[in-house]
Parts: C-alpha cells; structure tokens; sequence
C-alpha cells in the first residue's frame, strides 16, 4: 500500500484492504460482507506462495452393536460397521507423502486438520491446497474415488463427502482483466 501510496503515477482504480482471520478453517472470511466491500475482484495475501487453491472435506456413518459374545442376538459379528476405523481406512488410501509434513514450497497436499469420533459417526476435517488448478482437481478427484470405494464396500452413505471450495488462485481471474507485467517486480 505504501508503495502504491508513494507511486501515484501507476493507474489503478479504488484499492480497498480488508483483514480477515482465521481464512484457513472457515471463520472470518465466511461473514465477509462482499456487497460491502464493493469491489470488482478480490486478491487474498497471505504468509505463504501466491495462488492456492483450497478446500474442506467431512466424513463417516456407522453401526453400533453389543459386542459381548454371551448374547447371540446382540452380537456385533457381521453387523458392526465402526466409523472410525472406515475414516481411518480412507485416510490410508492418500498419498502418505502428500501431508504437510512432507511437503514445501509449491507442493500440494491432504491435511488432515480434525478427527472426533465414535463407532456410530465420525468426522474428518481436512485441507486439500495447492498451487495448481489441475492437481488441485486431481486431488479431489482422488478424494471422490476413494469416497465411492468406500461406500461400495461399505454400503450407500457410509462415508459423506462436503466437499466446501475455500478459496482459488485469483492470478488466473485478474490476469484476462489486468496484466501482471504492468506491477513492478520489486516495490
């Protein structure tokens, strides 16, 4: 802002600037009044690389059952579909390198951000990011395959995917509409 504060000779329209927190799980950024704002478009800075692509995802239905063997009719044999260890099986199936903790720079990656759970629901929170609109899509891609296995094995609505598209690269909205080589390098 300084630099474009000191530099009125760049043509620009109205710049606003507006902070929100917590952009990553959904708080702040969801009660962002947009019609308020009044802007054409909109470009998140953040600590990390420009251009993200970001989204959430929940998880799992089961079945509770008495598991003590002296009552034949309540017996969890064959029965029992506990939902945790199905949100554990989907979280199996993902590439196990492509976690936060194996990642850096441009590279994408599944967080697995929160887990509660008990035989009969769970819910898995997770961050799918990266810098790239198609292995950003792949990953969802993976994610809706995994889903559909799982509720094949398992039975129809075992496993819920919502999935809730946090926030995109905005350098390939602005870039149609405003050339980046008219920003300097450097401030």
């Amino acid at each position: 802002m300084e630099y474009l504060i000191g530099h009125p000779e760049i043509k620009r329209g109205k710049v606003r600037i507006a902070f929100t927190p917590d952009e990553e799980i959904g708080r702040g950024a969801d009660r962002f009044d947009v019609k308020k704002f009044s802007a054409d478009f909109a470009y998140t800075i953040d600590g990390g690389g420009i251009g993200r692509y970001n989204m959430k995802l929940q998880c799992c239905q089961g079945k509770n059952y008495h598991t003590g063997a002296e009552r034949a009719s309540g017996s969890a044999k064959n029965r029992m579909k506990n939902s945790m260890l199905i949100a554990m099986e989907l979280n199996s199936m993902l590439p196990s390198f492509e976690t936060p903790e194996h990642t850096e720079n441009y590279e994408g990656f599944y967080h697995l951000a929160e887990l509660t759970g008990s035989v009969e629901s769970t819910s898995m929170n997770y961050i799918l990011r990266d810098h790239d609109k198609n292995r950003f899509d792949r990953k969802k891609e993976l994610l809706i395959k995994i889903v559909d296995h799982l509720n094949l094995k398992y039975g129809q609505r075992t496993v819920k995917l919502i999935m809730v598209d946090q926030y995109y690269n905005m350098k390939e909205k602005i870039e149609p509409v405003f050339s980046m080589s008219t920003w300097p390098s450097k401030p």
